[in-house]
Formats: structure tokens, C-alpha cells, sequence
């Protein structure tokens, strides 16, 4: 039997991690489609800290209104089922699509349901994980293994499938490429380290704007490491390249890292853009870019095809998603101070503890 409360962690006014409020409140019921999953784990991700500051905001250029749940990943126990849920079952491990497509919209017919006209996103559209319990339809969810630890399922499917969509879909990585990732110590970054080894990239050049970070990334598969700030990012990768200049750039920031990796690239190399952190405007000389035959291809999110591959790749043992910390849910605004700080290789898990 479920309870009829839980506890879950919600936003009543922007602004500091303070206002990050523990609160119980009734148990949500499943619709007909839906599933109510136990939540096991969730995770810490730059969209809660930027939406609890109240700096996230909608086509209207408003911020979203109050009050919210965060939360955008989650693993856990289904518990309870809607009554035509057909392809799920009582007691299945699962974790949660972060931006859930439609299936019917053009895009989605064309298998491009990261671009989903009528996604659905935790702690926008919907309450997000930061709970014991939460609702979602039944097709939003992906059944796992069970021997998969839940603090690493819900570390997978958001970041890897996103790297995956970099890395394999939109560069078409080779075995031998020379590969530098830009913002490599966090989620993204440390999982397109891991892509791209798997799927044969020869040497990894990691940039970070903390040297302090550095022996850490050189131990989770880094070759080198180029400091974003102090170094200068094109010349140190050249000298690390013979000369020559990566095969691969996959930009996990934007801004200023983004012309530098354009500018680190070999004649005929490919950069791959999945953020605006860095700044949104950059500024070169196209004659940096056609003359040399460089690809830029700009992506976001991923597909449900690319997430259920790297859940077989964390079934396998091939991908190992990397933790800076597990807390409790009750202390998730420590979580977020963590992030803030910008103190942490790898993602902050949150676990509750009254599920």
C-alpha cells in the first residue's frame, strides 16, 4: 500500500538555494496512461538551479510560474498503474525521459524527437523528480535492468544519450579521431569522454576552467587537460596534435570555448555545439571556417532511440555515468550549492528518504 502523503522538495519564490522547501503534500494518483513511480534517485541539473534563480523563462520571456518542483531525471520502483498501461509492470526499475516527445508531431515521424513541438518537460510542464513519489505516462518511462544501482540510472539516460547524439549521430565519431571536449567536468562533457572512447577516439583532450580539476579528469579518461581560462585553448591542442589540430570538437559550452575549438580544429574537422553557458554571440572571420572545410552542426537533447542505446551500454557495464555525491533530498539545496560553486566532476545525486 502506498501512503497518503509524501514529502517533496518544491519552490514557493526564486532565488538562492534557501528557498528550496521540503513539504508534504497528498500522493499524486496515475491517469489511465500513467505509472506511479517510487523515486529512488534524482539528480541535480543546470536547468533547476537556473529555473529556482528565476532566470529560466518561457516564449513569453516571463519566468515560469510559482510554485514548481525540480527535477529532471529519476530513477525508481513503479508502484502503481493506470488502468491501460499494458507494457509496464508492477515492481519494474525505470527511469524517466527528461524531455518526453510525442510520437506524432513531424518531427517525430522523421525520428528527430529531440526537436518534439509538444514535449512535455519535468518542472516545466509537469511537477519534476524532487519527491518520493511522481506521476508520468507510461511511454515517458524506460524499463531498466534491475541489478543497475539507481544513482547511476538516474545519471545515464539524460547526459549519455545527449553525448550520444553529439558524438555518434551528428559528427559520426571514427576510431582514430583526436577528440576535445569543452566543459568536460560535467555531466556531458564526462559522458562524451566516455562516448567517444568507446566508439574509438585515439586521444581525448579535456578543457576545464579549474586546474584543480585537472588529476580528476586525467583519471576518468582524459588525455591531456587544457586549462579554459589561463591556457591558450587552440595553440595548447595544436601542440598536443603534432600541429595538426583535433579531428573533433564537441562543445559542451558555447561562447568564447566555442570559436576557441572551431579554431583547434584540423582542416576538414567537425564541431558539434549542445550549449550557450560560455554566451549565446560569437564572433570569427568566416574565413576560419568554409576555406578549411570545417562542419559546425548545432544539436539538442536526444532521441528515445539514442536513450535506450546507452541504457544498454550501462546495462552492459560499456558506460560508467561518474558521481561527485549522493545526498539525501532533504538537503538538496547543499546540492545546488555544490553546483553553484562550480565544485563538482561528475553529477550531485539526490536521494529521498521517505520512500
Amino acid at each position: 500500500m502506498s501512503p497518503a502523503t509524501m514529502w517533496a522538495c518544491r519552490v514557493f519564490a526564486y532565488g538562492d538555494p534557501s528557498v528550496l522547501k521540503m513539504v508534504e503534500v497528498p500522493l499524486p494518483t496515475p491517469g489511465p496512461d500513467e505509472v506511479l513511480l517510487q523515486v529512488r534517485a534524482t539528480a541535480v541539473a543546470r536547468h533547476d538551479v537556473t529555473r529556482r534563480r528565476g532566470e529560466l523563462t518561457g516564449l513569453n520571456g516571463q519566468p515560469f510560474p510559482l510554485p514548481f518542483q525540480p527535477g529532471q531525471n529519476a530513477a525508481g520502483v513503479v508502484v502503481s498503474l493506470g488502468e491501460r498501461v499494458r507494457d509496464i509492470a508492477l515492481g519494474d526499475h525505470a527511469a524517466t525521459m527528461s524531455a518526453p516527445a510525442c510520437g506524432n508531431c513531424w518531427y517525430c515521424r522523421r525520428g528527430e524527437d529531440a526537436f518534439c513541438v509538444n514535449q512535455e518537460r519535468p518542472s516545466r510542464n509537469t511537477q519534476g523528480t524532487y519527491a518520493d513519489y511522481m506521476t508520468c505516462r507510461a511511454s515517458e518511462l524506460l524499463v531498466a535492468p534491475k541489478h543497475i544501482p539507481f544513482a547511476k540510472l538516474a545519471n545515464c539516460v539524460w547526459p549519455y544519450s545527449t553525448a550520444w547524439n553529439m558524438a555518434v549521430h551528428h559528427a559520426e565519431i571514427e576510431p582514430g579521431f583526436s577528440v576535445l571536449v569543452t566543459g568536460a567536468s560535467g555531466s556531458i562533457g564526462l559522458a562524451a569522454m566516455q562516448i567517444a572512447r568507446l566508439r574509438g577516439a585515439s586521444q581525448i583532450i579535456a578543457v576545464s576552467n579549474s586546474r584543480d580539476k585537472a588529476p580528476r579528469l586525467l583519471e576518468l579518461g582524459a588525455d591531456a587537460v587544457i586549462d579554459g581560462r589561463g591556457d591558450d585553448v587552440p595553440q595548447a591542442a595544436r601542440g598536443l596534435t603534432s600541429g595538426r589540430g583535433v579531428d573533433l570538437v564537441l562543445d559542451c559550452v558555447g561562447g568564447d570555448l566555442f570559436v576557441a575549438g572551431l579554431r583547434a580544429l584540423r582542416n576538414c574537422g567537425r564541431l558539434v555545439n549542445i550549449a550557450q553557458l560560455g554566451g549565446e554571440q560569437v564572433s570569427f572571420n568566416l574565413r576560419e571556417l568554409f576555406p578549411r572545410g570545417i562542419s559546425i552542426h548545432g544539436t539538442r537533447g536526444s532521441t528515445r532511440a539514442a536513450q535506450e542505446d546507452v541504457l544498454r551500454l550501462l546495462a552492459d557495464g560499456r558506460i560508467d555515468p561518474v558521481i561527485h555525491a549522493v545526498l539525501p533530498l532533504s538537503q538538496a539545496a547543499d546540492g545546488h550549492r555544490i553546483f553553484e560553486a562550480q565544485a563538482h566532476v561528475g553529477r550531485i545525486i539526490l536521494m529521498p528518504e521517505h520512500a
